[in-house]
């Protein structure tokens, strides 16, 4: 891919074979652990775990639809604030929808739907 903007011997320096070994490992059965979710970066020789960073952000109430570009912009210092102490590490896929999902479920009318779907599915036990 960079062989055609970049000088052969930088293109000989960044060759695949120097990640290669770092998948040898993680396919490994003597892999060690824990490795299952890391992300991982690699280049040249060089190896390292990497983590998933995430501000807090900003929750706009749900139940007034898609907010204004303009509320975005306003916001946007605290949407990327990773130093406010909220900030977190998501160490699972499944975590990535924390927030925005929380904050769907504050809406009113998911909430309500919500109850409704409860008591229907105690209804059709009993």
């Amino acid at each position: 891919m960079t062989r055609t903007i970049r000088p052969e011997s930088e293109v000989q320096a960044l060759k695949p074979e120097y990640v290669a070994p770092l998948i040898v490992v993680l396919c490994s059965e003597n892999c060690p652990q824990p490795n299952h979710g890391q992300l991982y970066e690699a280049g040249s020789g060089w190896f390292a775990a990497t983590r998933w960073q995430r501000a807090r952000g900003v929750d706009f109430p749900h139940e007034n639809g898609v907010p204004p570009a303009e509320a975005i912009a306003e916001k946007f210092a605290q949407i990327c604030d990773f130093d406010n102490g909220l900030a977190d590490n998501p160490d699972a896929p499944g975590d990535g929808s924390k927030y925005s999902m929380a904050n769907v479920m504050r809406n009113p009318a998911i909430q309500k739907l919500n109850t409704q779907r409860k008591r229907e599915s105690t209804k059709s036990k009993i």
